[in-house]
């Protein structure tokens, strides 16, 4: 637990911890390395794929980091 008053909330004698809304973007990335990998073992054309996905992941998921 942190100290700061940045996520803990110490009001009545009972400590609130945010949490992040749940999110796609993180299980979008680990699909993409995942296919990455299985392209490494098989084919280019999936780590292509799996390149394209991880980029899309990342892109979505800092710009909901961002904006929400």
């Amino acid at each position: 637990m942190s100290h700061g008053d940045g996520d803990v909330n110490h009001e009545h004698g009972q400590e609130h911890i945010h949490l992040p809304e749940p999110s796609v973007w993180p299980l979008t990335v680990g699909a993409g390395t995942s296919l990455m990998a299985l392209g490494v073992a098989t084919s280019l054309a999936l780590s292509a794929m799996g390149l394209v996905l991880v980029a899309w992941g990342l892109f979505g998921w800092i710009q909901e980091l961002r904006h929400g």
